[in-house]
Formats: C-alpha cells, sequence, structure tokens
C-alpha cells in the first residue's frame, strides 16, 4: 500500500474543503467513523492496515468529485499520460528484461510469466490497463474523448494485457468486460461497427497470442476452461486462492447474517468455513488480508458494508431512478472488486465517481456551461 495516495488525496480535500459534495461523499465518511469503532474493538496488528485500505477508498470518493468538479481537463490529460507511462515502462521492460524495474518495483515476477511495469505482478499490470480502458470509455461517453481516440487506446492496451502482461486473470477480466459494456452503452446503427470493431480486435489478439504461445500458462487455462471449468480452480494454485478469499468471505458474510465480523477474524474462521464446503480450497486460503474487495467489505463491515453497497449503487444511477448505464457499470464494478482487488484500489473511486457525473447529467451540463461561457 502507498502511502502518498494518502497524503495526495489530504492535500486536495484540504485545499477544496469549501466545495459542496454530494451526501453519498458525507455517508461514506460515516462509513469510516464505523471502521474506526471496528478497529478500536479489534484491536490487532492488522487493524492500522484495514484502517488505510478503508481510508483510501473514501478520500478516493472525495478527491475524484472534487477533481470532477474543479478541472475534468486535469483528469482527462493525466487519464491519457497514465496510462502511456505504464506502457512505456512494460515496454521498457519487455526490451531489457523484467529485472530493469527492480530498482523502482518491489517485482514479484519473472520473464517467463509477463511483464509487470509498475506494478509487483503482471495481473495488476493488466488490470491497470483495463481500468484506463473503462475511464477512457467512460469519458467517451461522457462526450470529452472521440471514438477514435478511444478505440486506439483501448486496442493498444488490450494489445499490452496480452502480449506484455501476459495475464490470463487480466484476459479473463476483459471478457467478464466487453458484454457488460456492449449492455451499458447500448446498440445504435451509429455504434455498431465500434462494437464490431472492438470485438474483432480483441478476438484477433486472443487468436495471435495462442497461436504464438500455445505452451503458455494463458493458453492452458484457457483450453481447461473450454473443456472443464471446475478443473481450473481444483488444479491451479493462484486460481485456488483467488476463489477461496471470495468464496469464504461471502460465505461467512451471509452465514453470519452480515454481522461485521473485524479485521482479524478470517485467517481462523476461512478455516472452519472451507471445512464446511468439503475443503474444496486448499492453497494459501488463511489469511486476515481477504484478496477480495467485495469480500472484504462485506466480511469485515457486514451490514453497513452492504449499505454502503447500495447507497453506491444509487449514486452510480445519478441518484435519480433507474439508468441502465449506471446500473450494468455497477454490477461490472463489484464483479471486477469480487477477483483479488483491494477496496483501497484507486480506481474504485474513480470508477464510482466518473459514472455518476455522466448518469447524473452533470457532465452533460458543465460542457454545456462552458460553450454558453465561451
Amino acid at each position: 500500500m502507498q502511502p502518498w495516495v494518502i497524503f495526495l488525496n489530504i492535500a486536495v480535500v484540504f485545499f477544496l474543503i469549501r466545495l459542496k459534495v454530494h451526501f453519498y461523499i458525507v455517508f461514506s465518511y460515516l462509513v469510516f467513523g464505523f471502521v474506526l469503532v471496528l478497529a478500536i474493538l479489534d484491536g490487532s496488528s492488522y487493524i492500522y492496515r484495514s484502517v488505510a485500505t478503508y481510508l483510501i477508498l473514501f478520500l478516493g470518493l472525495h478527491f475524484f468529485y472534487l477533481v470532477c468538479v474543479t478541472s475534468f481537463p486535469a483528469l482527462l490529460c493525466a487519464v491519457f499520460f497514465s496510462n502511456l507511462v505504464w506502457i512505456f515502462f512494460g515496454l521498457c521492460q519487455y526490451f531489457l528484461g523484467v529485472d530493469s524495474l527492480s530498482f523502482l518495483v518491489n517485482l514479484r515476477s519473472s520473464a517467463d510469466r509477463g511483464m509487470t511495469s509498475l506494478a509487483p505482478e503482471p495481473t495488476h499490470f493488466g488490470l491497470q490497463l483495463i481500468f484506463f480502458s473503462w475511464i477512457i470509455l467512460i469519458l467517451n461517453q461522457a462526450g470529452l474523448v472521440s471514438l477514435r481516440r478511444a478505440v486506439f487506446f483501448v486496442a493498444i492496451n488490450f494489445f499490452s494485457v496480452v502480449f506484455l502482461a501476459k495475464s490470463s486473470m487480466a484476459v479473463l477480466y476483459i471478457l467478464v468486460f466487453l458484454p457488460f459494456f456492449f449492455l451499458a452503452r447500448g446498440v445504435s446503427l451509429k455504434s455498431i461497427p465500434f462494437l464490431l470493431g472492438l470485438f474483432l480486435v480483441f478476438c484477433l489478439i486472443g487468436l495471435l497470442y495462442l497461436d504464438v504461445n500455445p505452451e503458455s500458462r494463458l493458453a492452458f487455462i484457457a483450453t481447461n476452461l473450454l473443456s472443464d471449468p471446475l478443473s481450473v480452480p481444483q488444479e491451479d494454485a493462484s486460481v485456488n486462492a483467488r476463489a477461496s478469499h471470495l468464496v469464504l468471505s461471502l460465505y461467512g458474510a451471509f452465514s453470519g447474517m452480515f454481522y461485521p465480523h473485524g479485521f482479524s477474524a478470517f485467517n481462523d474462521h476461512s478455516y472452519v468455513l472451507n471445512k464446511e464446503l468439503g475443503e474444496f480450497f486448499w492453497y494459501n486460503y488463511q489469511s486476515n488480508i481477504i484478496m477480495s474487495g467485495l469480500g472484504a467489505l462485506l466480511y469485515e463491515l457486514g451490514a453497513l458494508g452492504l449499505l454502503f453497497l447500495l447507497f453506491t449503487f444509487f449514486f452510480m444511477m445519478g441518484w435519480a431512478g433507474f439508468n441502465k448505464y449506471g446500473f450494468y457499470s455497477f454490477a461490472l464494478l463489484w464483479i471486477f472488486m469480487a477477483g483479488a482487488m483491494p477496496v483501497s484500489y484507486p480506481m474504485l473511486s474513480a470508477i464510482i465517481v466518473l459514472v455518476y457525473f455522466v448518469t447524473s447529467g452533470r457532465v452533460r451540463a458543465m460542457l454545456k456551461g462552458e460553450r454558453n461561457d465561451g
């Protein structure tokens, strides 16, 4: 966890503290107050990391809200610049070796797995590029980025996920992302060429990779998923560990009627829960650090975590009735967060706030105001 994220968010929030915010932002700080109470009652050595995790989430919501209110163009430039920087460092590793960035990043990878760029693992690199792609497509939906530029960056990012990161988990996220994106965007005669083009680009990238690397781990998992899906979590240690944290944390939350378990119960409780499920999970499932953002939120905070999800749902819908774009975006986001992504992941806050600004019509209102001022 990088402390500079907290310092940056605090600095921006402090200087823009007088700006009004949505009630959802205020509610998120109330939830953080509950986190502090849980941490005091818990009293274990895990509370400091847990408090920082939720602080990053709620400060991040406030930070991105203020940035969207004050300077959408700055956010736009930051997204494109950051996207290019991540790909640049991935290419540096590709040509100079994975260890070439060991002075900058605590690497947990090898040359045969894939590039990590500014992340410790290839999967994190791949997920970062997917979220950059999602933000760019949201900005396109808002009318801030042209369709041509959005397609270009998304294609480059997907290509980098397959050939640089080489992450099977990230590719799986892309397969989940595409249908939800199509549903959220809607299909019109004007958008059909764009949707077909995006789908064909990904299919061609996938086929090319499988042809070039038929013995890779990604090809192995893809083949097994098609022939026997259950064999993947049973035989692959990494998939087994990731699935265990999601399933056991959600099972513990539901079986406990959403009682808040706090931050140091999962290590021992997961052993009992796994016994009840016939010991399906066998690799690295016992830990007090839950490798699932959704699982951690519901297991650790219980009913209040569920209430936070409900408020997030209405916030992403624009806080004004049903909105298809907000509905599918919310569903996709928390399917993503069901995986090994912590609630402190900054892109979580960014997506929540950006979708709200699109579905509530605030982006259109700001753009209209700028045109009138011009």
